[in-house]
């Protein structure tokens, strides 16, 4: 049982984060500090800086745990790898998660490039880490296929780790079309090359324009396009060979003086990968993009480039498009964009909004991690939350003067990211433990519970909207009493197994035990809590959440739009007419099926796949939309 006592902190800097997710008051309330909770922190380096504030200085201040903390939280950070060069981003990180979390074990591992982020991920989660953090991007990373790194993120959470990765904040700097062959022809350095055309409508133009002010950086650009890499499982590598060139003039007269910048590695059997990066020091501030196939080599069928170039540049054609790659788009992690810690309710503003900076989600995986073509394209819902950024650190980053102190205030989706970290340790400790909650239940109430941005919904910018650890907490432990402003009527915990539980006209938390109980909303908007045995959930009316954790479990929502979760087990989730539309959150195809009730039957069913969701429909009336699937059988549905 948590006690009620406040947990006081001695830190001479507090991210503004803390107040403005709650977790400032789930920690006096609950008493809850993430301990018995190890997070791991993947970024450049954690004390590499030889001069100004050092590790030893946060340890002492009460910023970092250590031998010396003055609040008793002497556990050290536990460095697996100190990064071999860097900005000791990753150890404003870890403020930022013990500002959070300050009872969590913390371990650091440093890395410089994509096989030390897969080696990381794997060695972290090897020592014990129960959660995962990261701020890395790297432009080698595919864009179109599940790369090393992707695929360690996946292999972890399988083996039960929450993984937390920062989405970038790259905003929607990135073209994507299909590859157009102009049939207009350039040779550069004896290789003759075919022009992609830019313009989609009826003529064609060859040149992408944009503008860069002198002294400006352009990049790194990096080029891809939709083969298979050569670096991922030994993959085939690309038959396509495309190039791209800087210019200075629209005209396929080129020559030495008039290409400013290229990338022209052969990438037959290597990676479809093209980088560079320019610096404009010319008299000009208009220059253009030329893209080339080489003649002798295949036509890609998709093409994407993104600029790592913070806004310096101004493009003509179709520069608005994803910007999420890599393994932040991987199935299994849970990406976060961000949001300034001033533009949340906490501080005055009641709809938060996504940073311009943040990193657009959509880029569809083409190719399978083996290297084939999928039959058909896969968009995840990328990024999943918004978290708080522009917040203090005791070094790291640039003092912003709209706050009224001196500290630095460290930007960007490298700040949400561990913000959310610290969360997911708090309900890890609610739950009952590192083993209380899948990842995919992890994922799926901080989702739940989010707040709206943007008047926008579900969308590829914010998410499910902004983290709200009070109201996430109170869902998984709400036998402990809600920290959040609410109107729950009553609060139920069945100490009894086989128990029968029935809510009032009011909005009620149920709660089963170990046995198989039956749970029974009534009216009202209600959360129901299975808990252990294999349980029989039904919402009733109202918008209810249902949430049977292990055993296999009946989920209704009844009436109402309601989300389903399911956690382990093998859950059935039951359908109906006119019952509002619900959510499913983690269908396992297999595992789990879709029960058809009102004579329904799979035939009746119209599926569709829209926004990282498969839509089930049926008579005209929208049943259901199951998150993360693109595909669902008769085999999945079960008629009642």
């Amino acid at each position: 049982m948590f006690s009620n006592q406040p947990i006081t902190r001695s830190n001479s800097v507090i991210s503004q984060g803390d107040v403005a997710l709650n977790t400032e008051e789930i920690r006096n309330t609950l008493n809850l500090d993430g301990s018995g909770i190890k997070i791991g922190v993947i970024s450049d380096s954690f004390n590499r800086l030889k001069d100004g504030v050092t590790a030893v200085d946060d340890i002492r201040s009460g910023d970092l745990p250590g031998i010396g903390n003055p609040d008793g939280y002497t556990t050290p950070v536990q460095i697996l790898n100190e990064g071999s060069k860097g900005k000791d981003e990753g150890r404003a990180m870890l403020q930022i998660v013990h500002d959070i979390a300050p009872g969590s074990e913390l371990m650091f591992y440093g890395v410089s490039n994509n096989v030390e982020m897969a080696q990381a991920i794997d060695a972290l989660a090897a020592a014990g880490a129960d959660i995962i953090v990261d701020d890395m991007g790297f432009t080698n990373q595919p864009f179109f296929q599940d790369g090393i790194a992707a695929q360690a993120v996946n292999r972890v959470v399988d083996q039960g780790v929450v993984y937390f990765s920062a989405a970038g904040n790259d905003g929607q700097r990135s073209y994507e079309s299909e590859f157009s062959n102009s049939a207009s022809t350039f040779t550069v350095n004896g290789i003759t090359y075919e022009a992609h055309d830019f313009n989609s409508g009826a003529g064609v133009d060859i040149f992408n324009q944009f503008n860069l002010d002198a002294g400006k950086k352009l990049g790194p650009l990096t080029l891809q396009w939709d083969e298979p890499f050569a670096s991922v499982n030994n993959g085939s590598g690309a038959t396509s060979d495309l190039d791209i060139f800087i210019v200075t003039k629209d005209s396929l007269n080129l020559s030495a003086d008039n290409i400013v910048a290229s990338s022209t590695d052969s990438n037959v059997g290597a990676d479809p990968l093209e980088t560079f990066s320019f610096t404009n020091n010319t008299d000009s501030s208009k220059f253009y993009v030329l893209i080339g196939k080489r003649v002798e080599s295949t036509e890609p069928n998709q093409i994407k480039y993104i600029s790592f170039s913070n806004d310096a540049d101004n493009f003509e054609y179709g520069y608005n498009s994803s910007t999420v790659f890599g393994h932040p788009n991987a199935e299994s992690a849970i990406t976060i964009g961000a949001t300034g810690y001033n533009d949340t309710p906490a501080f005055g503003t009641s709809i938060p909004k996504a940073k311009s900076t943040s990193s657009v989600g959509g880029t569809p995986i083409l190719i399978a991690a083996d290297g084939t073509h999928l039959e058909s394209s896969l968009i995840r819902q990328k990024p999943n939350l918004l978290a708080t950024d522009g917040v203090n650190t005791t070094f790291f980053g640039v003092d912003n003067s709209s706050d009224s102190d001196a500290f630095p205030n460290f930007s960007g989706t490298s700040a949400a990211a561990p913000h959310a970290a610290g969360v997911a340790a708090l309900m890890l400790q609610a739950g009952g433990g590192a083993d209380s909650l899948t990842p995919g239940e992890v994922r799926s109430i901080l989702e739940e519970t989010a707040l709206d941005a943007d008047f926008s919904g579900l969308d590829f910018k914010s998410g499910s909207g902004l983290i709200q650890a009070s109201s996430a907490v109170e869902l998984i432990a709400p036998q402990f009493g809600g920290v959040a402003e609410d109107n729950t009527a009553i609060t139920r915990v069945s100490r009894d197994a086989n128990n029968d539980m029935v809510g009032t006209v009011e909005d009620d938390i149920l709660t089963g035990s170990t046995g198989s109980d039956v749970l029974l909303g009534a009216q009202g908007n209600d959360q129901l809590l299975g808990e252990a045995g294999d349980d029989a959930l039904y919402g009733g009316q109202g918008n209810d959440i249902l949430l049977g954790r292990q055993g296999n479990d009946i989920l209704s929502g009844n009436l109402g739009d309601d989300v389903l979760i399911g956690g382990k087990g093998n859950d059935r989730f039951d359908l109906g007419l006119e019952a509002g539309v619900d959510v499913i959150k983690d269908f396992t195809p297999g595992e789990d099926i879709i029960g058809l009730s009102d004579g329904l039957v799979f035939t009746d069913l119209t599926l569709s796949f829209h926004n990282g969701a498969t839509l089930i429909a049926a008579q005209n009336q929208v049943l259901a939309t199951v998150d993360g699937l693109h595909s669902l059988s008769e085999q999945n549905f079960v008629s009642l």
